[in-house]
């Protein structure tokens, strides 16, 4: 019900737009000019114009102009959730913070929404409002009026002027949203399943322990088919009385769609009845396909009882080995971060920054190019630039596999692999770099400058030289943060001689951790691009603000800095590279006993299914086992149909485990065999045939 409730509000006038404006890295400085004239044309035009944001949790509406065009109320299983008249007194409100539902606060409330349990919240507000609260322009925005081409496209057009931007990049969605997840809907899930396993094994005992009493039962004339009924009715009679309980709860405190609650709850009713039948139907097929003389005397469906068990133990293999080849991941970057800790050990003390939150900028901030969380890192960059300890610092590693993949992508492109250093003079400094003082002054004047080394050979070189400059041009757009780079676009390439390895900061423990001829970029505050400066506030080994120590760090990030360059609300927090990794280590760490431990679990399981496996065989083939038993027989005779069937399901589950190069799973499957074929002997020969137990028996 809360997914259709979303969908509800996320179609909401979605016929009535059939266009729709992006607006994407709008420079601060137009943000006025083009809300003016957003608010001109809908007033002109009388158009709506509506930004949605939507999540599980919230739902945020923001409206603009008239409500003229708008022919329809907004419904939910025939409750009004607003009207064109509650629209209108948003928009004619005085209040700017007017609102219909209580995101705003209640006594900005216009009039409420309804809601229920496990919906989201609802507000629709002012657009200018949303903007505020979102604190970006970024998003799409639904013209709800406009039906002809020509009018999208002077809106367009008119767009185009005011920003000098692309009219493509206010007709694409250059950016999306990423779903998490429905943790609600996986738990009734997993619990529904769980429950259905826990209800069939209930089942499959309760008829297997009773089969003698039915057979009785037959015998003073009862039908198989009263015999199910008898067992199935007082089930019945409690999932219908559970059922009107839910249903009356869930009523009594969503009101407001009580009659959807209703009918929601009698066919979350009829689904459960439905599914219980066929757990009850599929644990009396053992009843059902025996003949009555069968049950009479007592003789077991061996077949139905192996295909049940065996169905099973197939079932919690499988799952063993998808958890063994899952965990092998984290167990492998366990091992990974280990050895890169130990290839950093000599910039450990190296503070990165480890996580922050998007604050009053909002997530959309991240995306957009020209925001405010982009202007004030770089602001404080910038200002921070020429202090020691304080460095930028970047690299990427050009692999063989990522040469062929981009061998179309660009016009000239390296053969040879390569490693691309971006670092401030400072830091080059720090390593004893060194750099000409004509190349740091045209790096300050924005020349990008880049060491190349005199190793490369000559076509090789002009290869390089095409592709830096291609790829380091690649995607700047006029509304980016102006920077003497962005504007001049000069590059100079230097030749140097390497002497010495230098370490790159590679992060991935497959590419080195240093080399003696990197491809050096001398970055500066002038002649970054988007890029760098989106860089400064990555998180990780890979983000490029790093301070030399705590002492640096908390001189830059001091509580008025951070209120200064407005960062108090992003939360930053940093790590030394040491406790980085080692927090990695940890949260891998904790991956691998959360489903270590359901691996036990499942191994645990499985060995108590073959317990149960070996008493049942015992039990359904006495006879035959006793007489073999006189003859002679080993224990690998007697028993030969359940061990082949055992080593047959885990072969197969030891074969896949190694195709797919699980070291963990190999192990642990073969534990696992092992365990089992042990307990299943052990079980058995523990309750060997003793004479005076098989006369009893027989008898």
């Amino acid at each position: 019900m809360r997914n259709q409730y979303i969908s509800t509000w996320n179609n909401y006038l979605d016929a009535q737009a059939p266009y729709t404006i992006y607006l994407n890295n709008i420079p601060p400085s137009q943000k006025d000019e083009i809300l003016s004239y957003l608010y001109e044309a809908s007033q002109q035009k009388k158009i709506l114009l509506v930004r949605k944001e939507i999540n599980n949790d919230f739902i945020n509406i923001g409206i603009m102009g008239k409500t003229t065009t708008i022919n329809f109320n907004l419904n939910f299983f025939n409750q009004n959730l607003i009207t064109k008249s509650q629209l209108n007194k948003v928009l004619h409100s005085p209040n700017p913070n007017a609102s219909l539902g209580q995101g705003n606060g209640s006594i900005n409330q216009v009039a409420p929404i309804s809601t229920f349990w496990f919906s989201p919240v609802v507000t629709v507000s002012k657009l200018e409002n949303l903007i505020k609260h979102e604190n970006t322009l970024r998003g799409s925005y639904q013209l709800v009026g406009v039906n002809d081409k020509q009018t999208y496209s002077n809106i367009i057009s008119r767009l185009h002027k005011i920003t000098g931007i692309e009219k493509s990049d206010f007709t694409n969605a250059l950016s999306g949203q990423a779903s998490t997840g429905d943790l609600l809907k996986d738990s009734i899930s997993v619990g529904i399943i769980l429950t259905a396993c826990g209800l069939l094994a209930f089942f499959l005992v309760v008829f297997l322990n009773n089969l003698k009493a039915y057979g009785t039962l037959i015998l003073l004339g009862w039908s198989k088919k009263n015999i199910l009924l008898k067992l199935f009715k007082p089930y019945l009679a409690l999932l219908t009385l559970v059922s009107f309980f839910t249903c009356f709860l869930a009523t009594l405190f969503n009101l407001n769609f009580a009659v959807a609650l209703i009918i929601t709850s009698l066919k979350a009713a009829l689904v459960t009845l439905v599914l219980f039948s066929l757990i009850f139907l599929c644990a009396a097929s053992l009843i059902i396909i025996s003949k009555n003389i069968v049950i009479v005397k007592g003789v077991y469906p061996k077949k139905l009882i192996y295909s049940f068990f065996f169905a099973f133990y197939v079932l919690l293999t499988a799952t063993v080995v998808g958890i063994c080849l899952y965990i092998d991941q984290p167990a492998k970057s366990i091992a990974e971060t280990a050895t890169q800790a130990h290839q950093w050990q000599k910039v450990s003390k190296m503070e990165v920054l480890s996580s922050m939150e998007s604050g009053n900028d909002g997530v959309h901030s991240y995306a957009d190019t020209s925001s405010n969380i982009n202007r004030d890192f770089y602001n404080l960059y910038c200002h921070y630039t020429n202090k020691d300890g304080v460095y930028f610092l970047n690299s990427f590693y050009a692999s063989k596999d990522y040469l062929e993949q981009m061998q179309y992508g660009y016009k000239t492109i390296p053969t040879q692999p390569f490693t691309l250093l971006s670092a401030s003079p400072n830091y080059l400094k720090e390593i004893n770099f060194k750099l000409s003082q004509q190349a740091l002054k045209a790096a300050q004047n924005g020349v990008r400058i880049i060491y190349l080394p005199d190793t490369l050979e000559p076509s090789e070189k002009t290869k390089m030289i095409d592709y830096i400059q291609e790829s380091m041009q690649e995607g700047i757009r006029p509304y980016d943060i102006p920077t003497k780079f962005n504007q001049s676009r000069k590059f100079q390439f230097i030749n140097y001689h390497p002497q010495r390895p230098i370490f790159v900061w590679n992060n991935d423990v497959h590419e080195p951790s240093s080399t003696i001829a990197p491809i050096i970029y001398v970055a500066t505050p002038a002649n970054f691009s988007f890029v760098e400066i989106g860089n400064l506030f990555s998180s990780g080994l890979s983000g490029s603000l790093k301070f030399s120590n705590d002492t640096v760090r908390k001189q830059v990030l001091s509580q008025t800095n951070l209120d200064k360059y407005h960062l108090a609300d992003n939360k930053l927090k940093f790590a030394t590279v040491q406790e980085y990794i080692n927090g990695i280590q940890k949260s891998l760490w904790q991956t691998l006993a959360m489903f270590g431990s359901v691996l036990i679990l499942l191994i645990i399981l499985l060995i108590l299914l073959v317990c149960v496996l070996a008493f049942t065989y015992k039990k359904l083939n006495f006879e035959t086992l006793l007489i073999k038993k006189f003859l002679g027989f080993s224990f690998r005779h007697l028993y030969a149909f359940p061990l082949i069937m055992i080593s047959i399901i885990n072969t197969l589950s030891l074969i896949i485990i190694i195709i797919s190069h699980s070291k963990i799973g190999i192990i642990m499957e073969i534990l696992n065999f092992g365990l089992q074929l042990f307990i299943f002997y052990l079980a058995l020969r523990k309750t060997n045939f003793s004479q005076e137990n098989n006369i009893k028996e027989m008898e």
